[in-house]
């Protein structure tokens, strides 16, 4: 009976973790792609900022 009901088991384990490997790839993936948008938006606010000095630079001068 123990032998039956630790198979089972087992067997469901086996049978459900398979699918947490794909969802966990699946939110690396959205996590890889957020901090890649991040950057976009950090090189994008660097420009920014840097074209804004240009025009504060010339009008000073």
């Amino acid at each position: 009976m123990k032998v039956c009901l630790v198979s089972c088991m087992l067997l469901l384990l086996c049978a459900c973790s398979g699918g947490e490997s794909e969802s966990e790839g699946h939110v690396w993936k959205e996590q890889t792609d957020m901090i890649d948008k991040a950057h976009g938006v950090e090189d994008l606010l660097g420009e920014a900022n840097t074209q804004q000095r240009q025009r504060i630079e010339e009008q000073t001068q």
